[in-house]
């Protein structure tokens, strides 16, 4: 629908009393009309009340505000407020036989953020709080926007994500982790997928519906890899410190892969490259946490 067809949402109809001159009483002077069109303000006067409003009359004396009339210039000595991204219930998940489990996971991951606004990291994603609806209920989670690629676009281009930003991303998200498990937390659901990137290029770990205090059983998340295919190396059924570390080692050999395939993608001297799969058997046979390898068929 274009701006045209859009139709004309009035937002407000106040009336405006004002002292006369000669009398020093206040009278009615006009009702002053707000409306929008898309992101267009709208302004008009009538003299009648607001209690008897010509609606159709009214629209044609509406006239566009001219932006600059209405918001001020940014300067660079103010703060920029962070985009935000409402992350609302996936309800493909929805089942009648499990009928609160979209609720209990929206729940459980606003607890998480929660405790990441008690103690923040800066590369771990950020909650602006919990969106609310009139009758009191959860319908989504306000989280601030990374615009720009994630780390799964990035691996893709050795020239502009070199060997130097894909060992430093590695190193802040084994930091982010360790503040996660330092709060008696573990994420377990550590892909590429879920890390993206500030406007200073450093990395964000995202997505916490997988979080849980270490120990606890797992309905969702406890996979490590593989990112392309679908086949994960394995999967924990708890949540532990050992399925981060395990996560953390598959997405460091994954970049590195990624970088070598796509720097020698044009040299016929391109060599076979040892399956990550490999580089993971002994961190997980080396687990204490319960840890099933799964091999492709």
């Amino acid at each position: 629908m274009s701006s045209a067809e859009t139709p004309l949402r009035i937002v407000s109809a106040n009336e405006v009393w004002k002292e006369n001159e000669d009398s020093g009483k206040i009278a009615f002077s006009h009702t002053a009309i707000v409306a929008f069109r898309g992101e267009t303000a709208y302004h008009g006067t009538t003299t009648g009340r607001n209690t008897a409003l010509d609606k159709e009359a009214l629209l044609k004396t509406l006239k566009p505000i001219p932006r600059e009339h209405i918001y001020p210039q940014f300067s660079s000595h103010f703060t920029r407020a962070p985009e935000i991204h409402i992350k609302t219930p996936s309800l493909s998940l929805y089942e009648p036989d499990q009928a609160q489990q979209i609720a209990d996971l929206l729940l459980h991951e606003a607890e998480i953020y929660e405790i990441l606004r008690r103690h923040p990291h800066p590369n771990l994603g950020q909650s602006l709080g919990c969106v609310v609806s009139d009758d009191g209920r959860i319908t989504g989670l306000a989280l601030v926007k990374y615009n720009g690629l994630g780390l799964f676009e990035r691996a893709y281009d050795p020239e502009s994500f070199g060997e130097e930003q894909r060992n430093h991303c590695i190193e802040r998200l084994k930091v982010a982790v360790q503040h996660l498990h330092d709060l008696g937390l573990a994420h377990n659901d550590l892909s590429p997928e879920n890390v993206m990137f500030t406007d200073d290029g450093e990395p964000v770990l995202l997505d916490f519906d997988s979080c849980h205090p270490i120990g606890t059983k797992l309905i969702k998340g406890g996979q490590v890899g593989e990112f392309e295919n679908g086949i994960p190396v394995a999967k924990y059924e708890s949540s532990s410190a050992d399925c981060d570390n395990a996560g953390i080692e598959y997405i460091s050999a994954w970049l590195k892969r990624k970088y070598e395939e796509r720097k020698s993608k044009n040299d016929p001297r391109k060599r076979d490259y040892e399956p990550v799969e490999e580089s993971l058997g002994e961190t997980c046979a080396k687990s204490s946490n319960e840890c099933t390898e799964i091999s492709e068929e």
